[in-house]
């Protein structure tokens, strides 16, 4: 019986954190959704794509931890932010999730088996699309100022 009302406790808080994770998402995204599919261009999500690839390689290569690869890995999304749109910069940090989850949470699935590394994942994810959002503020911020 314990263990029932473990899982569901488990379940619950699971279940609240992926609501609080999603609302965030959503509230990141901008407010016309149909101008925000036309940004996205092979030409600039490629170079940034291969970019975090690279980085997730090198990582691996030098069999640094996981804590440093993932750290690695969100200053290479804010780097995209910085240099491209926004929409490129939050594909790139979606697919920069499910290198960190592939690549050094749980190597070769995307099944990630230990509460630690699933709390690492979505802290990820709220730190890539909070510091996206961020710059492209800052971008904007100082668009007005200019003019």
């Amino acid at each position: 019986m314990f263990s029932y009302m473990a899982g569901v406790a488990t379940g619950c808080l699971i279940g609240v954190w992926a609501t609080i994770i999603l609302l965030l998402v959503v509230g990141a995204l901008p407010d016309r959704v149909p101008r925000f599919t036309q940004q996205i261009s092979a030409t600039a999500v490629a170079p940034a794509l291969a970019m975090v690839l690279a980085l997730a390689a090198g990582c691996y290569y030098f069999h640094l931890g996981k804590n440093a690869s993932v750290l690695l890995m969100l200053l290479a999304v804010l780097a995209v932010a910085e240099f491209t749109e926004f929409t490129t910069s939050l594909v790139v940090s979606a697919a920069a999730a499910i290198v960190v989850a592939f690549a050094f949470l749980s190597p070769g699935t995307l099944r990630i088996e230990r509460p630690k590394d699933r709390l690492l994942l979505a802290l990820f994810l709220l730190a890539a699309t909070f510091g996206v959002r961020l710059i492209r503020k800052s971008r904007q911020w100082a668009t007005a100022q200019r003019s």
